[in-house]
């Protein structure tokens, strides 16, 4: 049986998480992102989408990627605006719930 090697700390994409606010479902957030950075943009960024509650929603994206995928948010037809960014989830968690 071969054993893979995990990957190193330092080749690791490094990644930041965006707390955004909205009245937006998740395909009218992916379009409008595609439409902005396109399929390939998308796939480069590693753009996932965590969750969201009370108008309010994250998005996982890598660092490089960063201030594309916020401004594609900003320049969506529905009103979606970026209001945090965050290196670990657990911080903009207690901003979806209110704190």
């Amino acid at each position: 049986m071969i054993k893979i090697k995990a990957i190193l700390p330092v080749l690791k994409e490094k990644k930041r998480y965006i707390l955004y606010e909205g009245k937006v479902n998740y395909s009218n957030l992916r379009e409008g992102i595609k439409d902005f950075i396109g399929e390939y943009g998308m796939a480069k960024a590693g753009v996932m989408f965590i969750m969201s509650r009370n108008n309010k929603g994250i998005i996982k994206t890598s660092v490089k990627w960063l201030e594309q995928v916020k401004t594609s948010l900003s320049l969506m037809k529905q009103r979606v605006k970026p209001i945090r960014v965050s290196g670990t989830l657990k911080k903009l968690k207690s901003y979806l719930n209110g704190g």
